[in-house]
């Protein structure tokens, strides 16, 4: 995970899908901008993590 008290060595072993809150914010450019993604609440899910995230590109979940 990427600004988090834990390392960079940590990150090997974290889900890439699982997002965090965070304060921090960020403008880009809307043509940097290249599709959807889809968020929902981890305890929301409709299956498993794995089999939510397997299921198609750029699919992410949060927990708090």
């Amino acid at each position: 995970p990427e600004n988090t008290h834990k390392s960079s060595k940590a990150s090997y072993h974290a889900d890439i899908n699982l997002l965090y809150w965070s304060d921090e914010e960020a403008t880009v450019e809307f043509r940097a901008v290249q599709g959807r993604c889809s968020v929902l609440y981890g305890e929301d899910l409709p299956e498993s993590v794995q089999e939510y995230s397997n299921g198609g590109p750029d699919r992410f979940y949060f927990l708090e």
